[in-house]
């Protein structure tokens, strides 16, 4: 129960009250304003999102259209009269033309069925000894009569990284050359830097093996190599989805990959994942800030408007404490209209209040009768048990009945459960209180309407038993028997030590046997808890004799 002290701490001023409401008043509004900055957030990172997927396609759609370019210039050189005459000096003078007028174009190579190359425009017509590049795509176009594009390789004639664009070379309804465009990988990079893409994007054009063959950052550090996992796994499956990754770099990211139409190529763009997050987190330090503002401004104001209730309330309990004492209280205006009113009505209070006094008092005096009578007959909320007043009403009414009848005793069981403060510690007071219930109804289960079980406070609980005068120590050990293993059956390390004190004329009173029963419950704990002794007749467990010492008012039994 609450001590004076206590409710003394609970009360808490009026500022501190407004202060409260104010925070109450304010916290629907925070609340919806983090809802509503994370939805912004959320669409602002969609849109982000929608635009990677755009600029991907965009991308791969320019890598394309450049791809085309490429294939046409080829196809033009493949279709000549050159080609199809077999006239290679005429055709390799049309190359270097083209590889002239193109300053993009590193070189164009023809390569032969057995992968050497019949000229490189690098090279003066009739040098020989070259073996092809990127044998993959070479015999792609062989095997297949259709354009391929190469990966990143090496290039024989220096330490450039460079990729072709091969396309077939028919004479006579078969495939007799590969007629290559050697392009150097930077050309690649320049085509990414002119899409324009935001500075901390990361773009790159992979082969369908992943390997890098440009990237918009690092160039010198990863082309050539292979790409991340997530984007391996993506080109591998052709998924059209956004995936999270781990660039090169070592930066979380959000990425999407689009397939070059037509080609084995694929543009990867990706977005910083703080990236996405920064609006997010610049609204809510935008919010917090504002926040901050609004509540230093609500609790200032909160604290003037207190410090003025608080005078116009001091100014009414001035007026009740006179009408407290008897006295006539000063009636002043208050431009709070309720208090006001108070104040006002305090007047018309203090004339009826002496002429109620003593009826109030007499009132009084009944209603704390009344309510120490009814505190007394209380049952203990938890369990429904009688408690401790209770239950010594109902003994003692149960001893005069005994002794009316004759020939009949009284035996009480004092129990105390063993490992409640283990569960209490460790699971919480609320399944504490669930195994005090369950103790309660067995203890109900166990006696009969003739019998008295009740909770005497914690983890204590006391039961009178009455019976025949030859059959009482064996009615109560049976009852203790069965309490013993139907507590233990609860469970969670639950079991119970029991006292067992007989009424005799050497101890004819509760008091002396309840210290009897509580003496032999302790002996049950020291000899190892979750059993019964019964006063007088219990031994240690080391076989020694077990000799209770004598409460002050009763003689000390004989221990047998």
């Amino acid at each position: 129960m609450f001590g004076r002290g206590n409710m003394q701490r609970l009360r808490r001023g009026i500022g501190l009250w407004l202060f409260a409401l104010s925070i109450l008043t304010s916290l629907p509004l925070f609340l919806f304003a983090a809802y509503s900055i994370n939805e912004l957030a959320h669409t602002q990172k969609l849109s982000v999102i929608a635009e990677l997927v755009q600029r991907t396609e965009a991308t791969a759609n320019a890598v394309q259209q450049r791809l085309a370019s490429i294939q046409g210039s080829l196809n033009s050189l493949a279709t000549s009269d050159a080609a199809l005459k077999g006239d290679l000096p005429t055709l390799y003078e049309h190359a270097r033309r083209i590889v002239q007028a193109n300053p993009e174009t590193r070189a164009i190579s023809l390569v032969t069925p057995d992968y050497k190359l019949a000229f490189l425009t690098l090279r003066p017509f009739g040098e020989a000894g070259i073996i092809a590049g990127d044998l993959d795509a070479v015999r792609q176009v062989f095997n297949t009569g259709k354009p391929a594009v190469s990966g990143p390789f090496k290039s024989p004639l220096g330490d450039n990284i460079i990729t072709t664009v091969g396309v077939p070379v028919f004479v006579n309804g078969k495939v007799a050359y590969c007629l290559r465009m050697v392009l150097l990988t930077s050309t690649l990079n320049d085509l990414l830097a002119a899409q324009k893409l935001p500075e901390d994007w990361t773009s790159g054009i992979v082969d369908g093996h992943g390997m890098i063959l440009a990237r918009s950052r690092s160039q010198e550090l990863y082309v050539g190599k292979e790409a991340s996992s997530a984007v391996v796994s993506a080109v591998r499956a052709k998924t059209h989805e956004v995936f999270d990754s781990i660039t090169r770099d070592g930066i979380p990211s959000t990425g999407f990959v689009v397939q070059v139409p037509s080609w084995d190529w694929f543009v990867a763009i990706s977005v910083p994942q703080a990236s996405l997050n920064a609006t997010l987190n610049r609204y809510m330090t935008i919010l917090l800030l504002v926040g901050l503002i609004i509540m230093l401004t609500g609790t200032t104001a909160a604290f003037l408007l207190a410090r003025h209730i608080k005078r116009q309330i001091e100014n009414v309990a001035r007026a009740a404490q006179a009408l407290h004492l008897g006295e006539s209280p000063i009636a002043s205006k208050s431009p709070i209209h309720e208090l006001h009113e108070i104040v006002q009505t305090f007047g018309v209070v203090a004339e009826r209040e002496e002429r109620a006094k003593l009826a109030l008092l007499n009132a009084k005096a009944q209603h704390e009768q009344v309510a120490t009578d009814l505190e007394s007959a209380k049952r203990d909320a938890l369990t429904g048990l009688p408690a401790r007043t209770l239950f010594l009403e109902m003994v003692e009414g149960l001893r005069q009945a005994v002794a009316a009848q004759g020939g009949r005793k009284l035996a009480l069981l004092y129990i105390d459960l063993d490992g409640f403060k283990a569960v209490n510690d460790s699971l919480g007071h609320e399944q504490g209180d669930r195994v005090l219930v369950q103790t309660a109804d067995i203890l109900r289960s166990l006696t009969r309407e003739s019998d008295v079980a009740a909770r005497l406070g914690g983890d204590e609980f006391v039961v009178c038993l009455t019976a025949v005068e030859e059959h009482i120590a064996q009615t109560a050990v049976s009852v203790a028997e069965r309490v013993v293993e139907q507590v233990g059956e609860i469970g969670l390390g639950i079991g119970c030590s029991i006292g067992i004190s007989v009424w005799s004329e050497k101890c004819p009173d509760l008091a002396c046997a309840m210290r009897r029963a509580d003496e032999a419950m302790y002996e049950a704990k020291r000899q190892g808890k979750n059993r019964y002794v019964v006063y007088g007749a219990g031994r240690k467990t080391d076989g020694t004799d077990w000799k209770p010492l004598a409460p002050p008012e009763c003689n000390a039994p004989s221990n047998g």
